[in-house]
């Protein structure tokens, strides 16, 4: 059984820009089964990044205490070491990313992928999620990816 680590952009892109539940309500029935099975987690720091829209995406996930996982100190060391040897992976200038590193220490720590939507640059120069996640050899995969792994149809 695989878990991942939710980033805040798949699931956004899920919710929003793919898979509305109010046009695929199946596919939000399979991901809440695989929520409900412990294989989909979200670091607290991505719930508060969906509870900054208002488009139901935050009180899906918030009603689904049991897949947030609160920051820790293995979690907290783990950050600090991804942004000790990645600082630029925060984009302190547009304020955002803030989530990306709490996404990566918690798939680190646990032992699981990072699920995102992000495309890998290809450079640690100005990095995305997969680029971090290659440099620290944690598994990094997209919705579809996922979805094919944990063997979901949608009718």
């Amino acid at each position: 059984m695989a878990v991942y680590s939710c980033d805040t952009s798949s699931f956004l892109d899920a919710w929003i820009r793919h898979y509305p539940p109010d046009t695929f309500p199946g596919v939000w029935e399979q991901i809440g089964s695989l929520v409900a099975q412990g294989q989909i987690l979200f670091i607290d720091e991505v719930v508060e990044e969906l509870g900054r829209k208002d488009d139901g995406a935050y009180e899906w996930v918030a009603a689904r205490p049991a897949s947030i996982v609160s920051i820790d100190g293995p979690i907290q060391d783990a950050v600090t070491s991804l942004l000790r040897d990645h600082q630029r992976m925060l984009d302190t200038r547009r304020n955002k990313s803030g989530a990306d590193p709490f996404v990566i220490a918690l798939a680190q720590v646990r032992g699981c992928s990072v699920l995102s939507s992000e495309r890998s640059t290809g450079s640690l120069r100005r990095p995305k999620i997969p680029d971090v996640c290659e440099a620290v050899g944690v598994p990094c995969v997209d919705p579809l990816k996922m979805f094919r792994a944990e063997g979901l149809r949608f009718r």
